[in-house]
């Protein structure tokens, strides 16, 4: 009987299951920090599936961790497909019950909102969410009134992250320091691993930064889309 219930205590028990979500707005490297998590062999991430209405966020989220059977599931989330999307009256409170049930919430958020803003409407006149083929940047004419507008909501929007994530046990991570330089990349991706449960291993992306160049060099009316910067309070976004 004991050596009978030795031979069972010997016999490996599988793995938990873990699971992660990324929170954060578009456009902040949010698709590379994806590929880069979609590197590791044990692990599949899903990117947005809450951007259409589901009838259950909760229901929609477990039916589709359970349609991939690698160890570690994984998403991308933003706060406005919680709240004006999927109907979820309190972010906060979302994030922390989906810690509680193991989630691993990474955040990721984009300091330069300017770059970010700018990020949005090169898509709106080229159409190209991302390169992989490594087309360049795009010039822009930007009005300067509909552009601090939109830094604005971005900011704003950072603001509720900021606020959800409070009191949430999370690994953040900004673009400008963690994903910007690729050669940052194995050390940003070894704590994200780590966090979630994972051993490092190499990741990479067929992914190409858009717009790279100085500002004065993707925005064709600069100096007075710089003015309004300024006077908006914006200025060190610039540099």
């Amino acid at each position: 009987m004991v050596r009978s219930a030795l031979r069972v205590a010997e016999v490996p028990r599988p793995r938990e299951p873990r699971r992660c979500l990324l929170f954060a707005q578009g456009r902040t490297g949010s698709t590379l920090f994806g590929e880069l998590l979609d590197s590791h062999p044990e692990m599949h991430f899903a990117h947005e599936i809450l951007r259409a209405k589901v009838p259950s966020v909760r229901l929609w989220v477990a039916g589709e961790r359970r349609r991939h059977p690698t160890l570690v599931y994984g998403f991308h989330v933003k706060i406005y497909q919680l709240t004006d999307v999927q109907g979820v009256a309190d972010p906060a409170r979302w994030l922390r019950r989906m810690a509680d049930q193991g989630w691993r919430v990474l955040s990721l958020r984009r300091r330069n909102v300017l770059r970010h803003v700018l990020s949005n409407l090169a898509i709106n006149a080229t159409g190209l969410t991302h390169d992989r083929l490594g087309q360049g940047p795009t010039r822009l004419t930007v009005d300067p009134v509909e552009l601090v507008r939109w830094m604005d909501i971005r900011s704003e929007v950072g603001r509720r992250e900021t606020a959800a994530l409070s009191g949430v046990n999370h690994e953040a991570f900004v673009y400008e320091d963690d994903l910007l330089d690729s050669a940052n990349w194995p050390e940003t991706m070894a704590r994200a691993f780590s966090f979630i449960g994972l051993d490092p291993v190499p990741v990479g992306t067929t992914l190409k930064r858009r717009n790279p160049g100085r500002l004065p060099d993707l925005i064709e009316n600069y100096d007075e889309v710089a003015a309004a910067v300024a006077s908006a309070g914006y200025a060190a976004f610039l540099n």
